[in-house]
């Protein structure tokens, strides 16, 4: 993205709200993921996983699968200002 940043999270587990009981193949996708694609003004929008599957191709290309009807569109996400720390004033 040129005119901005890529920002990836992923968790160790299925993110919340997620249903685990749906059978043997659902146990391959472990992994909470997100990718949000933001703007320079702070703005964007994104992609919520809450059951994927993660891998590393030969050529160094992150590989997202997702289970069942996923992947969720994240839409009109922008960026929270941050907060002074105490300390700094």
């Amino acid at each position: 993205m040129s005119d901005g940043r890529v920002v990836w999270l992923a968790t160790n587990n299925p993110l919340a709200g997620v249903p685990l009981t749906q059978g043997l193949r659902a146990e391959d996708y472990r992994i909470g993921f997100i990718e949000l694609k933001l703007k320079n003004d702070g703005t964007g929008e994104g992609t919520l996983i809450g059951m994927a599957k993660v891998a590393i191709d030969e050529g160094n290309n992150l590989s997202v699968a997702s289970y069942g009807t996923q992947p969720n569109r994240l839409i009109n996400v922008q960026t929270a200002a941050k907060k002074e720390s105490p300390e700094a004033k």
